[in-house]
C-alpha cells in the first residue's frame, strides 16, 4: 500500500553580515550574524503519514571573535564566542519496527533548540620546524529548549515507560525532550599537537606527527538516559614519514588509538537491551605514494 503523495515546498533567505576590524597589526576582530537552511524532507521507514515528513531546520549563528599573533607571529591565538539558535532543528532517532531485530532511522523535528559555546585555538611555531597546535571547544549550554513530540530510540523509549518517567506518553510513544542537552554535542572537546620536520638535504625531507584528542560528556539519545551517555575519554595518534626529493615519492607510517581506548561510537536501540558500536581498537598503517 503507497501512502499519499507528500510534498514540500519552501523558501528562504539566508543573509549573513559581518563586522571586521583590524585593530592592531597582530589584532583582527570581528562579529557576524548568519543565517542558514537545511531542506526537510520524508522518513521512507514510517509506516503511515503520521511521522513520514520532517520540516526544513533553520538557523541562526551568532560569532564575535579576535585573531590575534604574538612574539614575533611565533604564537597565533584565536578566540570566538557564538551561539547557535535552531527552528525546527532536525532530529535522527533510531528506532524498532515491532516484530523486527533490524534498527531503521526516523527524522522528526525539534521546535527550537539552542547551543552557545567558546572556542580557542593556538598554533605556536617557537623554532623551524617545529609546530604545536590546540583546540579547545566548550559547550556549556545545548538544549532541546521545546521538543514536546520527541521520538526516543527503541530502548530509551521503553525504559521511560517501564519508570513511568512523567515526560512519554505511553499511548503514542511521544517524549518531551524541552530542557534535556542536545545529543552528540560533548561539553568540552579539545586536540593537541606536535609536528616536527626535518630537512634530510639533497631536497629529502621527513616528519615525525604525534596528536591527541580528549572528548567530554556525549549524549546519544534525547531522554539524557545515562545509559545512553558516553563519558569521555581521549585517543592519541602518530605518523612519521618520509618524502623523496621533488616529493615523488613518499612513505608514511601511522598509528591510530595506540593506547588502545574503548569507547562507544553511538548507542542503537535493542528491544530492551541498547546495543553499543564500538570504537575502532588500536590500527597501524604504512602508506606508500608515488606521484607524477
Amino acid at each position: 500500500n503507497i501512502g499519499p503523495a507528500l510534498t514540500q515546498n519552501v523558501s528562504v533567505f539566508t543573509p549573513k553580515v559581518g563586522l571586521q576590524w583590524q585593530a592592531t597589526d597582530n589584532a583582527f576582530l570581528y562579529a557576524s550574524y548568519t543565517r542558514g537552511f537545511k531542506s526537510g524532507g520524508f522518513s521512507f521507514t514510517a509506516r503511515n503519514s503520521y511521522g513520514a515528513v520532517f520540516l526544513p531546520e533553520y538557523i541562526s549563528t551568532y560569532e564575535f571573535g579576535a585573531k590575534t599573533d604574538w612574539l614575533d607571529k611565533k604564537l597565533r591565538v584565536n578566540v570566538a564566542v557564538f551561539r547557535n539558535d535552531w527552528t525546527n532543528l532536525q532530529v535522527n532517532s533510531t528506532v524498532l519496527i515491532p516484530n523486527s531485530t533490524t534498527p531503521l532511522t526516523q527524522a522528526s523535528n525539534a521546535a527550537t533548540a539552542r547551543n552557545t559555546g567558546l572556542d580557542a585555538e593556538m598554533i605556536f611555531k617557537p623554532w623551524d620546524g617545529w609546530t604545536f597546535t590546540s583546540d579547545v571547544t566548550w559547550i556549556p549550554d545545548a538544549v532541546y529548549v521545546n521538543y514536546p513530540n520527541g521520538q526516543p530510540n527503541g530502548t530509551m523509549n521503553y525504559l521511560a515507560k517501564q519508570r513511568n518517567d512523567p515526560r512519554i506518553n505511553a499511548l503514542s510513544g511521544a517524549y518531551d525532550a524541552s530542557g534535556k542537552r542536545l545529543m552528540n554535542n560533548p561539553t568540552v572537546s579539545a586536540a593537541v599537537s606536535a609536528n616536527k620536520e626535518f630537512d634530510l638535504g639533497n631536497g629529502n625531507s621527513a616528519f615525525i606527527h604525534v596528536a591527541g584528542n580528549y572528548t567530554g560528556d556525549t549524549q546519544f539519545d534525547i531522554t539524557n538516559d545515562p545509559i545512553a551517555k558516553r563519558n569521555p575519554f581521549a585517543l592519541m595518534d602518530f605518523a612519521a614519514g618520509w618524502s623523496s626529493a621533488g616529493g615523488h615519492y613518499q612513505i608514511e607510517l601511522w598509528g591510530r588509538n595506540i593506547l588502545d581506548k574503548q569507547y562507544a561510537n553511538t548507542v542503537l536501540p535493542g528491544s530492551k537491551i541498547p546495543q553499543i558500536v564500538p570504537s575502532t581498537p588500536r590500527t597501524f598503517g604504512v602508506q606508500l605514494n608515488y606521484t607524477y
